[in-house]
């Protein structure tokens, strides 16, 4: 049986922007989103926005209002907040990949995965070739999607380790 995972907004839009959306279908049973991550993407009222929607395996969530909440969107918006308070009350993990929310995020005990790590276990489950892993890593930095150099230089060299 494949896991959950709560999802931030940053990587269901570039998946989505890259063709990519039906990935984290293949590797979770379900992506949980919080009503402000749906908010955010049907604020883009674009193709984007249309494919989350349709999406079977992603269902949005209800938030519990809680003093955490309120204490995590003083310093985090409300997709990155509302997506930390729910993988906590899931007790699932957390597809984030905005710095300051993974650091929250890990420190409050919720284990992280990013787009790159998504990749990965793409890869390594089969789902993707390393190739292909790669090449939507291309196509996500075309849309915009940034990382720092060493991230880069990780997912590269994990990936190389597994092609051997």
């Amino acid at each position: 049986m494949k896991a959950c995972i709560v999802s931030d907004t940053t990587a269901l839009i570039v998946l989505a922007k890259t063709g990519r959306l039906a990935l984290p279908g293949q590797l979770f049973e379900t992506v949980f989103i919080p009503a402000a991550v749906a908010d955010e993407i049907a604020r883009k009222n674009d193709a984007v926005a249309q494919a989350v929607r349709s999406a079977p395996f992603i269902q949005t969530a209800p938030v519990q209002p809680a003093a955490l909440l309120t204490t995590l969107q003083i310093v985090l918006d409300a997709g990155e907040s509302e997506a930390i308070a729910l993988a906590l009350e899931k007790r699932l993990p957390l597809l984030i990949d905005e710095k300051k929310g993974c650091l929250i995020a890990q420190a409050k005990g919720v284990a992280v995965i990013g787009l790159l790590g998504v990749l990965l276990l793409a890869v390594r489950q089969n789902a993707l070739t390393a190739a292909e892993a790669r090449q939507a890593f291309e196509e996500a930095a075309a849309c915009g999607y940034r990382v720092s150099k060493q991230l880069a230089e990780q997912f590269n060299a994990q990936l190389g380790a597994i092609e051997r």
